[in-house]
């Protein structure tokens, strides 16, 4: 008995023999890796933006200064993280073989169906 995503390409998640399933762990790992990075981008930016209107709004005041650039810091040490995981990952892949950090190909399974 096959169970299909509505959301996944059909191709991910049938006629999973086991000679198939790798490349299939591999089409998905790249996509939940490829998911990932790009929230952990955009929850950069985001947090960027706050701390930059902080830091506007402070209006002179010391500890409202401190707490904007505190919050761009964590925003940049966050980021840091997040490509030094990256660079992590494509070494794993690399030395494994596999394919788990190809974020186009990932991105490219999901799609939305209505």
């Amino acid at each position: 008995m096959a169970v299909n995503n509505p959301v996944l390409d059909p191709a991910i998640g049938t006629n999973v023999t086991p000679a198939t399933a790798p490349s299939k762990i591999e089409l998905i790992m790249s996509s939940v890796v490829g998911l990932l990075t790009i929230a952990a981008g955009l929850w950069f930016v985001v947090q960027f933006i706050l701390g930059a209107i902080h830091w506007i709004g402070a209006g002179g005041d010391k500890a409202n200064l401190q707490t904007a650039r505190s919050q761009i810091t964590q925003a940049l040490t966050g980021l840091a993280i997040v490509a030094a995981s990256y660079v992590i990952i494509l070494t794993a892949g690399y030395i494994f073989g596999l394919q788990i950090a190809d974020i186009a190909a990932g991105l490219s399974l999901l799609r939305i169906t209505r």
